[in-house]
């Protein structure tokens, strides 16, 4: 009963192949072919180097452009850090950034108007890895059939305490009941990871280098599960530290990979498309 004749399948192939949802970023958009449900992502970047910025753009974008609802498990800041940063996605304006003068009744308005689109899970349930892991699943089962995407941020903070070895089979088990609850509930889910230290005599992830499927938190497992995979690279110490790239590393259904050049524009807290000068990414000369 659980085999299929080539027959049965034939209307199904023949249906055309559509793109996705779009990305907030074109050239995403293009190298992935859009944003599609049931489908698990992993997005590795360096420490400080704006992992959680690609989850605010993202979850703003869907929420405005696909009105999508998004779980939002972020595990480095608190609730009202990520109120602030998706509201500030949608006005562009960087409430974050202290000394921001802004309309708090602007923020208000903006902050009412994703209530109940935007759901976030509580850190203060963060225990060890296991029983946190259980509390995060139970909040996906609960509210899986009401939501479009879930933000997971990030894999190397819910796994902490572990040692290395039990760390793998750890972020292999995550890795695996995500995106099988993705299948299961039909949403998008993403999930963020710091990286392991490059090869000795190789850049630093923090001074631009280039980031691999190797290097994830809990690399087998991640490489394994993900339908895509995306390296976020910036260079802190760059002539223009604000230049960025998005690296697609792996494309499990189209294999297309590739670089899309971004920009974070200080005055509004947005992350951009724009093609940067690549002098623009080399250390700045000191002295």
């Amino acid at each position: 009963t659980s085999l299929l004749s080539v027959n049965s399948l034939i209307d199904e192939a023949c249906e055309d192949v559509v793109y996705g949802l779009d990305y907030p970023w074109q050239g995403v958009t293009d190298l992935t072919y859009g944003q599609r449900k049931k489908e698990l992502i992993s997005i590795g970047a360096g420490v400080g180097v704006g992992k959680s910025l690609m989850a605010h753009e993202i979850t703003a974008h869907n929420f405005k452009r696909h009105g999508w609802k998004t779980l939002m498990i972020m595990m480095e800041e608190s609730p009202a850090e990520t109120v602030r940063n998706v509201c500030g996605k949608l006005d562009d304006i960087p409430y974050h950034i202290p000394g921001t003068e802004f309309d708090k009744d602007v923020l208000r308005a903006t902050a009412n108007s994703i209530d109940g689109s935007i759901i976030i899970w509580n850190p203060d349930e963060n225990s060890d890895p296991e029983t946190t892991w259980a509390s995060i699943k139970q909040a996906i089962r609960t509210h899986g059939n009401d939501i479009d995407c879930v933000m997971l941020d990030n894999l190397t903070t819910l796994s902490e305490g572990l040692d290395s070895s039990e760390k793998n089979d750890f972020i292999g088990l995550v890795s695996k009941e995500f995106a099988d609850m993705a299948m299961k509930f039909d949403f998008e889910a993403f999930q963020f990871s710091h990286l392991n230290t490059p090869a000795k005599g190789s850049k630093s992830h923090e001074e631009g280098g280039r980031v691999l499927e190797s290097q994830f938190t809990g690399s087998r497992g991640a490489m394994r599960y993900s339908h895509m995979m995306f390296g976020f690279e910036r260079n802190k110490q760059a002539q223009d530290p604000n230049c960025s790239i998005i690296r697609g590393l792996k494309n499990r259904k189209y294999g297309k990979t590739g670089v899309v050049k971004t920009y974070y524009e200080a005055s509004t807290g947005r992350l951009t498309q724009r093609n940067w000068q690549d002098e623009l990414y080399e250390n700045r000369k000191v002295g």
